[in-house]
């Protein structure tokens, strides 16, 4: 029998996740059981191509090995994931086999089990051991805390209690370094979320793209937030669209608004400040704020102007504002299908009522579901 390559001794199984659950790791928009993988790592310094080499779970049983494609390269120090349902390799919960087979039969690698390591969770290799937790598939693994991890949404963010350990996805809604020197914000259409990442190492994520967050949960300022301590804890999911906001007629339905949350409303300029200006709409005043540093002029905005503002729900000095993100989320509103006439100023008289309205709102922690986005 023909001999192992040296080469190919240095190509290890590096990671695997026998149960997946609830999150889509392969990506087609569906979380269910063909969401296992097997990761490989090239501890080589160049390239290597697998072509012929095979993985297969249990020797002689279980399911039927599965060929690498011949246009599979391997880069340097890199890493391969391969899901089940590429593969047809079904890894069993209740203890099962990993095997990187040579394109002669040859064992390269093999590692078992006993049991999974739980749902949505991997064994990742790291420092000449074993170790089950948190999923890094295409990436490094790194040393992970003994604590476990809930998988949840963002809504149950909102709900669950200060000090949890969690995991959670949400797609990009303010970049980091918008709003702050060390956060950003994610959503999912129904609430939001800020992020406050320990250091200034970001990745340059955009408006769009989803991640995948491992942090824990706390208060600060009266708002909901994960904090992550590295950056290793936020992983890439897709670049996609960027998340519509929510749409809004009154300033009561602002009131009622999560923290964080996207979204977008128009009316007339009643009174400007500073960098921050107030718009009246058909109940209220709505007060928007324009963060220094981000090239967000507010010259064009004028008393009695119409403008259309989209923003994150955000608090500056006590009070509750629309926080812009860029130039892009300040446009002026067409209003010539509207009657001329002016909002009445008497409207500003309304405006210490809706901030009291506010104030009471943002004590009370926003529901786990919310209707329709309009308000």
């Amino acid at each position: 029998m023909a001999t192992v390559p040296a080469w190919a001794t240095l190509v290890r199984i590096n990671e695997y996740l026998p149960a997946p659950k609830r999150l889509d790791w392969d990506g087609d928009g569906v979380g269910n059981s063909y969401d296992e993988w097997i990761e490989l790592y090239n501890g080589n310094d160049f390239a290597v191509n697998l072509a012929g080499f095979w993985l297969d779970d249990l020797a002689n049983g279980g399911s039927s090995p599965y060929q690498i494609e011949a246009t599979t390269i391997l880069s340097a120090h890199g890493y391969a994931v391969f899901y089940r349902r590429q593969t047809k390799l079904a890894l069993n919960n209740n203890g099962d086999w990993v095997r990187l087979l040579a394109p002669g039969g040859q064992v390269v690698d093999v590692v078992s089990y006993g049991r999974s390591p739980g749902y949505d969770r991997s064994y990742s290799w790291w420092q000449g051991r074993w170790q089950a937790g948190h999923p890094t598939p295409g990436k490094a693994n790194f040393l992970l805390p003994p604590d476990p991890f809930y998988h949840i949404s963002l809504s149950d963010a909102l709900r669950w209690p200060a000090g949890r350990k969690v995991v959670l996805e949400g797609i990009i809604t303010v970049p980091p370094g918008v709003l702050g020197k060390h956060l950003f914000y994610v959503g999912d259409g129904a609430v939001g979320l800020a992020v406050y990442q320990n250091g200034t190492d970001f990745y340059p994520w955009q408006p769009g793209d989803r991640v995948r967050l491992y942090g824990r949960l706390r208060d600060n300022r009266y708002q909901r937030q994960l904090f992550l301590p590295n950056p290793t804890n936020i992983a890439i999911i897709a670049h996609g669209k960027r998340l519509p906001p929510c749409f809004l007629t009154s300033a009561i339905g602002f009131a009622r608004q999560p923290w964080a949350r996207l979204i977008t409303l128009r009316g007339q300029v009643v009174r400007k400040e500073g960098r921050k200006v107030w718009l009246a709409l058909p109940d209220g005043v709505v007060p928007i704020y324009a963060r220094s540093g981000l090239g967000i002029s507010l010259r064009p905005v004028v008393i009695d102007s119409w403008w259309q503002v989209t923003g994150i729900v955000y608090r500056s000095r006590k009070t509750r504002v629309v926080a812009l993100r860029s130039s892009a989320d300040l446009t002026p509103w067409n209003i010539t299908h509207i009657a001329p006439q002016r909002f009445s100023r008497l409207l500003w008289d309304k405006f210490e009522w809706l901030r009291r309205t506010a104030r009471q709102a943002c004590s009370v922690r926003p529901p786990a579901r919310h209707r329709a986005c309009v308000y």
